[in-house]
């Protein structure tokens, strides 16, 4: 079984763009009770530091958001995130759109009607 620190800096080492490693290098939160424990937070992050600089040198530091010291309820944080991710502009190419979902799904699994059709996939 993995370390959660070695699993979070192994999904932003497999990032593309360099500055968006740094920016998700920078904006890590945990949820769940486990991030209530007293000094996970800044456990995680001297780990974080070690392990992704390992991935990325140009990463020099990391942050871990304290619930708590953000008036943020514990409880909420997971519902406060998934209805604020989809409006951020940085994931809107991420989005798989409904015309392209249904564009690959007619191209596997359309089959040949006729002996001179060509099936693109």
């Amino acid at each position: 079984m993995k370390n959660l620190d070695d699993l979070i800096s192994y999904s932003i080492s497999k990032v593309i763009y360099p500055d968006k490693r740094k920016k998700l290098a920078n904006n890590i939160l945990i949820c769940g009770g486990g991030s209530q424990l007293p000094g996970m937070i800044e456990e995680i992050e001297d780990r974080l530091i070690d392990r992704i600089s390992h991935y990325d040198p140009s990463i020099e530091r990391t942050e871990v958001i304290d619930t708590e010291s953000r008036d943020i309820d514990p409880i909420a944080t997971t519902w406060v995130g998934a209805s604020v991710i989809p409006k951020l502009d940085i994931m809107k190419e991420y989005w798989i759109r409904r015309n392209k979902y249904l564009g690959n799904i007619i191209k596997k699994t359309r089959k040949p009607t006729a002996k001179n059709d060509i099936v693109i996939t």
